[in-house]
């Protein structure tokens, strides 16, 4: 589905599959590289987002559809930046509180972790592998930050926000000096037209959708070929026996957890 869209707007992209050896079929002949033996992990994404054999990358859940030509521009669009980001639009989320990450609400999710270019560096790839470790350990200890709604542990998009933007002064909880050094990579954010919402309207981003993930509602109801094969990969997978209730995108690498 998001390979397909990805090769009839850009059919130039290279396209690597990260998956399960068991989910390897024919048709997986659409991408240009396949590697299996990834961890059984419902963020195994993180893991292979840090071993992409690519020098720029994007990343793209699997519930996406390249809708623009535009998407090859994304690499131009890098210029000098460490990485580009989108920021996580408040009214698309299914629950009132994701739509900030403290009980103020007064921080929305500053990085949308269903999207991400980046440059492959050494501290790029440690920034990688530590998102990974740190939501790791963010799910398996108590939750330790009363300014936060707790249903955040469950989520990376918490883990980015404390390895990236978290302001030490503001919140000490949860700032760590260990991560200081990923201050150095110099992010950008771009306007969320690269990476949409199907039931948002081309004019709210400048310009036309390049990227869409579908939310919720329109799985069933606008996109209901593209919610029944979602519904098959989720249907297919087993998690006592080695794979995941779920698949997400490695742009332009694909990566099924």
């Amino acid at each position: 589905m998001a390979c397909r869209s990805l090769k009839q707007a850009y059919p130039e992209a290279n396209v690597t599959l990260f998956t399960h050896s068991g989910f390897v079929t024919k048709e997986s002949d659409i991408f240009d590289n396949v590697v299996t033996g990834i961890p059984v992990h419902e963020r195994a994404k993180m893991w292979a987002m840090a071993r992409t054999p690519y020098d720029v990358t994007v990343y793209i859940d699997v519930d996406s559809q390249v809708q623009h030509t535009d998407v090859s521009k994304l690499f131009d669009l890098l210029g000098d930046n460490d990485y580009l980001y989108t920021q996580n639009p408040p009214y698309t989320v299914s629950n009132f509180d994701f739509a900030h990450i403290d009980k103020e609400r007064s921080i929305v999710p500053p990085l949308n972790g269903s999207f991400l270019v980046y440059r492959k560096s050494n501290l790029m790839i440690e920034m990688l592998e530590t998102w990974f470790s740190e939501f790791l350990k963010q799910k398996s200890v108590p939750w330790d930050y009363e300014f936060a709604y707790q249903v955040w542990q469950q989520f990376d998009m918490f883990t980015i926000w404390r390895l990236l933007f978290c302001d030490e002064t503001t919140h000490t909880v949860a700032y760590d000096t260990n991560f200081a050094k990923f201050r150095q990579l110099q992010g950008k954010l771009i306007n969320s037209r690269w990476n949409g919402s199907y039931t948002l309207r081309s004019q709210e981003y400048n310009g036309p959708i390049v990227i869409t993930q579908i939310d919720g509602p329109s799985y069933q109801y606008a996109c209901t070929s593209m919610f029944s094969e979602v519904a098959q990969i989720i249907k297919g997978c087993d998690i006592e026996n080695g794979a995941v209730e779920e698949s997400e995108v490695a742009g332009f690498t694909l990566q099924i957890r």
